[in-house]
């Protein structure tokens, strides 16, 4: 088998733009730590009405570390999200046909054991929509 060799001049200060040393980052999970989501599809929500489910209480031992959460409408319109774990709001939202919300280190929420995760979906349009509501985490053992 032949090696090919490749040679990458530098221009400037710091790495090329090409290095065999760098790697590509990915999402770790440690040992007590879980994958976590939850699709929520809401059909033929009326006008002008108010969806509240109630879609996951954490397990006792566990804390839920929300990542991000997709939220999707059938139709464009200003749509509204609050997502309430019980004892505090994690987000009150305003999207039109999709949001995408993202937590980091400085927006991050976690969610105790025992507590619900509730759902408020608003269908402010004048006519019947469909929502999906996707939310990303990790669940983390915790004592």
């Amino acid at each position: 088998m032949a090696v090919e060799t490749r040679t990458v001049e530098a221009t400037g200060i710091g790495r090329p733009a090409y290095s065999p040393l760098v790697s590509v980052s990915k999402p770790v999970v440690g040992a007590d730590q879980a994958e976590w989501s939850n699709l929520t599809l809401v059909k033929d929500l009326a006008a002008t009405t108010i969806e509240t489910r109630t879609v996951y209480t954490v397990p006792s031992g566990y804390k839920l570390n929300f990542g991000g959460i997709i939220v999707t409408c059938s139709g464009s319109c200003i749509q509204k999200l609050i997502i309430y774990a019980t004892g505090s709001v994690i987000g009150d939202y305003l999207y039109d046909m999709r949001g995408d919300i993202t937590f980091g280190p400085l927006n991050s929420k976690s969610v105790a054991a025992g507590k619900d995760i509730i759902l408020y979906i608003y269908n402010n349009d004048s006519v019947v929509r469909d929502f999906s509501v996707l939310l990303q985490g990790v669940l983390e053992k915790v004592g």
